[in-house]
């Protein structure tokens, strides 16, 4: 018998609203049943393909019929306009006239469970891709979606880089991975915005700024370390799977820094690459105003501490993640150094789903304008008294007051250029940390201090946070200390 086909719609496809709507594509082909003596062998003159949106959950229209003629070659396209950020939808459609002649016209096929909400794109390297290895209540939810390797559209779950059926081997992961971040991420957007959420695979594990930055950009260690080849190969994989997708999309989720920090010359350039990968992303999606949801690294726990070197690069990198949002507009950065792990480098599922949290409520505060809490304290200034060895630590994006755990050794390091003061316990007073140093180390002081915090690589069981979200402040690494009396 003869059917309408859909060609370019999926089950479970969620659709990138603009403004609270989205105008969707559709487009396929008419079939006749070579048996039927009535069909026109010229064409199809005066035929429409009529298509319907209903509701799954009492089946009321969403939009009016659209009517789509159809082409000589049986063919036909067209726009499903302004249709609300929502879902479930049904999409159902058949062969008409000019108008809608009852429900007795030839079918065509159905696509269930489409929504129009936000889409976004998972990028960056293990754990954004996802290691947690530990149980954790993180279960779906049937209004977040995930566009999987395989270009198919489903009910998001764990683990969300399954390369079953890939596309783009390219991110295949080579060992089981587990949980991250993102699905708990979308599952709380969906529940406080009330439309669908999709997100997009593109992350890998185990993977450089050399392979997500542009090939154009110079690289000083990709020939040395075998990356030729791999320049620029999940910048291109961004690109393809957003265009796959629609090719627009509500924000990018990134998590990615700790191959970074395994050689001077890669540290050194980490904010000109991230910079460049997040200023010609938007370009190319023609969306200057994209969103970064980006997440500070967490501990090294293989790390050896008397290792300076692999300390100062991985500091490093936290402390330029911290400044990224002070280079870039509508970058965003949580904290993650007080979660625990699942392995040596890896979040644990627990960890991820707090992470997750912290994220969306990031997102929901700053482009959302939703009153949700989720900047992490960051640091103002330090400024240190010589005369008396008062240092305070005054912080921005504190909510409620910073709260100290009472641990008499806090994660917190003064330097000089003489070598380190010792820090005894931290004093919370509002917005500020207060730390009393001993005066005969710090009175005669002329130049050179700088202050550090949350850069060990081991962590530290008591870190400081903002009462109102638990949020503890970002790390940061050598930030000048003003010299005062």
């Amino acid at each position: 018998m003869e059917i309408v086909k859909i060609t370019n719609i999926q089950n479970s496809q969620i659709f990138q609203q603009e403004g609270g709507f989205a105008d969707i594509p559709v487009c396929g082909s008419f079939t006749p049943d070579p048996t039927d003596r009535g069909t026109d062998p010229a064409g199809y003159p005066g035929k429409s393909v009529w298509v319907m949106l209903n509701r799954e959950e009492d089946n009321t229209f969403v939009i009016l019929p659209v009517r789509i003629p159809l082409q000589a070659d049986g063919t036909f396209a067209g726009i499903l306009p302004h249709v609300p950020a929502g879902g479930p939808y049904t999409l159902w459609c058949q062969l008409g006239g000019d108008d809608v002649h009852g429900d007795w016209e030839r079918r065509g096929e159905c696509r269930f469970h489409l929504g129009v909400g936000d889409l976004f794109l998972i990028a960056g390297q293990s754990n954004s891709a996802g290691y947690g290895k530990t149980p954790a209540h993180d279960p779906a939810d049937p209004d977040v979606h995930l566009f999987t390797n395989a270009f198919c559209w489903h009910t998001a779950a764990h683990p969300l880089n399954d390369s079953t059926g890939s596309c783009h081997p390219i991110n295949a992961e080579w060992a089981v991975s587990g949980t991250s971040p993102w699905l708990r991420f979308a599952a709380l957007m969906r529940r406080v915005l009330g439309y669908p959420i999709g997100l997009l695979q593109a992350s890998k594990g185990d993977t450089c700024m050399t392979q997500w930055c542009p090939p154009d950009f110079p690289d000083p260690l990709a020939e040395e370390r075998g990356l030729l080849e791999q320049k620029g190969e999940l910048w291109q994989l961004s690109l393809d799977v957003v265009a796959a997708a629609g090719g627009k999309i509500a924000g990018v989720l990134w998590y990615q820094g700790c191959n970074d920090a395994d050689a001077d010359p890669w540290t050194d350039i980490y904010a000109d690459r991230f910079d460049h990968y997040v200023t010609r992303l938007r370009a190319a999606l023609d969306q200057p105003a994209l969103p970064f949801y980006t997440v500070q690294l967490n501990k090294s726990l293989s790390e050896d501490p008397a290792d300076t070197a692999v300390l100062h690069r991985w500091a490093t990198i936290k402390e330029l993640q911290r400044n990224a949002p002070r280079r870039l507009p509508h970058v965003y950065v949580t904290a993650s150094h007080d979660q625990p792990m699942s392995d040596r480098i890896h979040n644990s599922s627990a960890g991820n789903v707090v992470i997750g949290e912290r994220t969306a409520w990031l997102a929901l505060e700053k482009e959302y304008g939703r009153p949700y809490f989720g900047m992490a304290p960051d640091l103002r200034k330090a400024v240190l008294s010589r005369s008396t060895g008062v240092l305070r630590l005054t912080f921005d994006n504190v909510y409620g007051y910073l709260a100290e755990l009472q641990h008499p050794y806090p994660d917190l390091q003064v330097d000089t250029p003489d070598g380190s003061i010792p820090v005894p316990r931290l004093l919370p007073a509002g917005d500020t940390l207060i730390a009393r140093l001993d005066p005969a180390k710090t009175v005669s002081l002329q130049e050179g201090v700088t202050v550090s915090f949350g850069i060990s690589p081991f962590g530290h069981p008591a870190l400081p946070m903002d009462r109102i979200t638990g949020i503890p402040p970002l790390g940061f690494y050598k930030v000048p200390v003003l010299l005062e009396d």
